[in-house]
């Protein structure tokens, strides 16, 4: 059995436990590079009872090892600068009992007759190189011959081994994420092709009051998620797990929709529509930065493009079953499916473990002579505070500013169809609640392509994207005030001019997404510590998702007006050319080329 030393202890202060991950993950990787030869070098995390990080650093002396290379091995100048290092941060050295612990770096032995013809012999290796429990790990047991015994594992470690190592994944936190887009989208997309009906049957509204409280009741939704992103965003930096204000809006969900199912009163479906919006503020900043955190920039065009087609889904789907269920089963049978999902988000929030993610070697890690470069490893931040509220720095940025206002302008648009779609449709058509949600469909159905727009971010930048999303929506839009007659070539024609509309979103909203990670993620790199230790991931989310939310608030109340006191066409083309404008900046501001610690490698999956 191998030994087992603790080298190390470190139980970083708040707001330093990324900083101490970079130091410690490339040290991992110092010390694969000149001692792989007699020990596996593992650096764990996990949460003590009382809700602190603590990092782990611990040596597995394998049974086979010479012992004079084990003391030439601890002997060695680098190692003796890495102890030193970690006494200066008051690490505590020495041996102590391993607890479970989950690895987030490190490497096995690589001895030179390991490589046989048994694949056998790579196994113990692949399970380091993964998630997994030290407990479970260090029983592994070796001979010394061609073939290697399996490792020791009971049953029901194995089953708790694999069940931690699925719920810390980053493929389970991104779906997470994505069912709890789907959810919130899908239960404000529920209403929208019966609510003017419900204002009329349950409410007693009068045929004149219906298109204003419609517009109302999707404005005061987009107002919430505004004001609730810049609070969650300011939250989510500043609490040591997202977790629990994660989980929080899910119950917050649950609330409103139990309360809008229920009354009658206008006043109550105003509140629910409220709540309805903070729990998506929750979910689109402390949501979309815990998976930042969890996929890293690199894959976050494509994470972001699989939220897009789970917002698009939702979109998509409620108000077909919303519209289907009022038709076939009346009001209440609308809310079954939006309780189910509220019950399911919740298990699944319960169940995500935040995963930690390795962070590539970005410096190298020796001097000429061979010896580390500690300082290297570091990234020393510049420490102190900003002297002005990090929101400022982001919002003074222009490529910052530009992105929020394309996010803005893109949920304009949206938000804009959907409050005047299902009032002016059936004039002009014998539409019920159902034939609108169909006609949804085809704006909606193209966006479920952009998990491939955000794939195309990843590899072009957001630039191109972009101006194609742009270029769509813009002609589209235009051409909706065409749509004048009960003919079945204007209907053929709405439904094309719609679907044009959105294959440019698929395309413009994972691209304005994206850029406004990386315009965060470039002046945080050009001036490291500017947004002080805790970072500003939620406030950027946060700005972004207000930005979003204020499109919601402007776009009905926009495209009602204007069609009320205007026209049908009038209202079309100011869209259309809001959308030309937000093309002209977008090429003005948009950095065509993506920076070069962003435009790394894509070739890992989510």
């Amino acid at each position: 059995m191998a030994e087992v030393q603790l080298i190390a202890t470190l139980r970083p202060a708040h707001g330093k436990e990324t900083e101490l991950r970079h130091l410690l993950c490339d040290t991992a990787r110092l010390v694969e590079q000149v001692e792989p030869s007699c020990m596996a070098f593992l650096l764990t995390e996990h949460h003590r009872v009382d809700g602190t990080l603590e990092f782990k650093v611990i040596e597995r002396h394998v049974s086979w090892a010479d012992t004079n290379a084990l003391e030439h091995h601890h002997s060695r100048p680098w190692l003796l600068q890495m102890y030193s290092t970690f006494s200066e941060k008051q690490l505590l050295d020495g041996p102590e009992q391993i607890e479970m612990l989950t690895v987030i770096a490190g490497f096995a032995v690589q001895h030179g007759w390991m490589t046989t013809n048994n694949r056998g012999l790579e196994w113990p290796k692949y399970y380091i190189s993964r998630s997994v429990d030290i407990d479970c790990m260090l029983r592994l047991k070796f001979s010394i011959c061609d073939r290697v015994a399996l490792p020791c594992i009971p049953a029901l470690s194995l089953r708790n081994m694999l069940a931690k190592q699925i719920r810390s994944s980053t493929t389970f936190a991104v779906i997470v994420v994505c069912v709890a887009v789907f959810t919130d989208i899908f239960l404000y997309g529920l209403v929208v092709p019966m609510l003017p009906f419900a204002l009329a049957e349950r409410v007693g509204l009068s045929d004149a009051d219906i298109q204003r409280w419609n517009s109302i009741l999707l404005a005061s939704y987009g107002a919430s998620i505004m004001l609730g992103s810049l609070l969650f965003g300011w939250m989510g930096d500043r609490t040591r797990t997202k977790q629990l204000p994660f989980l929080l809006g899910v119950v917050v969900m649950g609330g409103a929709t139990l309360l809008f199912s229920l009354t009658s009163s206008l006043a109550l479906i105003l509140l629910a529509r409220i709540l309805q919006g903070c729990s998506t503020a929750i979910v689109f900043t402390i949501g979309f930065s815990l998976m930042l955190d969890t996929v890293g920039e690199q894959h976050i065009g494509r994470a972001i493009g699989f939220t897009s087609m789970s917002l698009s889904v939702g979109l998509f789907a409620g108000p077909i079953v919303g519209g289907l269920l009022y038709d076939l089963a009346g009001y209440f049978a609308v809310f079954v499916p939006a309780f189910v999902l509220v019950v399911l988000e919740f298990v699944l929030r319960v169940l995500l473990i935040t995963p930690s993610h390795e962070i590539d070697v970005k410096q190298d890690l020796f001097d000429e002579e061979g010896r580390p470069l500690m300082s290297n490893v570091a990234r020393a931040p510049v420490t102190g505070s900003p002297r002005k509220p990090a929101l400022l720095y982001l919002i003074c940025m222009p490529r910052f500013l530009v992105a929020m206002v394309g996010m803005f302008m893109l949920n304009s648009f949206m938000t804009a169809l959907e409050a005047v779609l299902p009032v002016y449709l059936p004039e002009i058509f014998p539409y019920r609640s159902t034939d609108i949600a169909i006609v949804f469909l085809s704006n909606t159905l193209p966006i479920i392509c952009s998990p491939l727009g955000g794939s195309v971010v990843d590899r072009l930048g957001p630039f191109w994207p972009a101006i194609l999303g742009f270029s769509l929506i813009t002609p589209s839009l235009m051409l909706l005030s065409l749509i004048l007659e009960p003919t079945g070539v204007m209907s053929v024609l709405l439904r094309l001019f719609l679907f044009l509309f959105g294959c440019g979103v698929s395309l413009a909203m994972p691209a304005m997404m994206t850029e406004i990670t990386l315009a965060k993620d470039d002046m945080e790199r050009g001036r490291p510590g500017i947004f002080g230790d805790g970072g500003v991931s939620s406030q950027a989310y946060g700005l972004s998702n207000a930005a979003f939310a204020a499109g919601t608030l402007a776009g009905p109340l926009y495209a009602g007006y204007i069609r009320e006191a205007l026209s049908w066409a009038t209202m079309a083309i100011s869209l259309g050319t809001f959308s030309a404008l937000m093309m002209i900046l977008a090429i003005a501001f948009t950095p065509m080329k993506r920076s070069t610690a962003t435009a790394r490698s894509n070739s890992g999956v989510i």
